[in-house]
């Protein structure tokens, strides 16, 4: 059984160049193959790693939005339950401006759009409520107007709130989700290299060892006939199976023990024939 693989090596019917050649080309074939899965697999912890950076920006973008706007509504709070005209100006006017990190939400994110879109309309609303909040308390306006404008503020600030609070909690949640991404896929490439490189490596042992036995055995075979050959022995026949060079020196050398033997029993006949006839004499 443990020489089935050389065996059937050496049934190959080419030469011993091309099987060597073969072996050399199947070699490079396995490391050729092996750079292209490290390869790959680099290229995946690349990805990951991109798009780790990418959730990273987009969670930071998302938190100093929320802080932002968590001073913002802060202010309007503080502002509302003063009734400070001259503040509550001032706040409309920065709401009606605070553009920068919407688009900078908008920049690092494809995603969250919808979001990002309620949040710059509720924000426009909250700027415009507590317009019509200034506008009612400088032009004395009844107390019911301001305050309904006043309670719709505080309801529309809660809600922007709460939808900020849900950007930085749905980015986080990404982020988390693709950390543990990223560890699987380095494990998964981790094992893929490794058992690839077990298996190469074993690949190449067993093709080196049947190569060299498919050679070996049969030079082994040819030199211990040659030595009984040497020896006066011309009865030894070599039993090689292989289909190349060895092969056909194998046929070679068994016909000429053949034609050896045949010639020395030819030379015994006739050494007998010529020892009769002296007796004879």
């Amino acid at each position: 059984m443990r020489y089935w693989f050389p065996n059937l090596i050496a049934k190959i019917p080419a030469s011993v160049y091309s099987k060597l050649q073969t072996a050399f080309l199947i070699i490079v074939a396995l490391l050729m193959l092996f750079g292209g899965i490290v390869l790959g697999a680099m290229s995946s912890m690349n990805n990951h790693a991109e798009d780790l950076i990418r959730l990273h920006q987009k969670t930071a973008a998302f938190r100093q939005l929320q802080q932002d706007i968590t001073y913002q509504l802060y202010s309007v709070t503080s502002a509302l339950v003063g009734r400070d005209e001259r503040q509550l100006s001032i706040i409309a006017r920065q709401l009606h401006q605070s553009k920068y990190n919407l688009e900078r939400v908008q920049f690092v994110t494809t995603d969250e759009l919808n979001l990002s879109s309620r949040v710059s309309g509720d924000q426009e609303n909250l700027a415009n409520l507590i317009t019509d909040i200034v506008d009612g308390i400088q032009s004395h306006s009844s107390p019911d107007f301001v305050d309904t404008k006043f309670n719709e503020a505080t309801k529309l600030a809660d809600k922007l709130e709460l939808v900020t609070n849900e950007m930085v909690n749905r980015a986080e949640s990404d982020m988390l989700a693709k950390i543990d991404q990223t560890n699987e896929a380095y494990r998964t490439s981790k094992m893929l290299v490794i058992g690839f490189s077990i298996g190469s490596v074993i690949l190449a042992l067993i093709l080196g060892y049947a190569l060299a036995n498919s050679l070996l055995k049969p030079i082994k075979l040819i030199d211990e006939s040659l030595n009984q050959t040497a020896l006066g022995d011309f009865s030894q026949q070599v039993d090689v199976p292989n289909r190349d060079e060895l092969g056909s020196l194998s046929e070679h050398l068994n016909y000429m023990n053949s034609e050896l033997d045949r010639l020395y029993k030819q030379l015994e006949t006739a050494n007998q024939q010529m020892e009769e006839k002296n007796v004879q004499l």
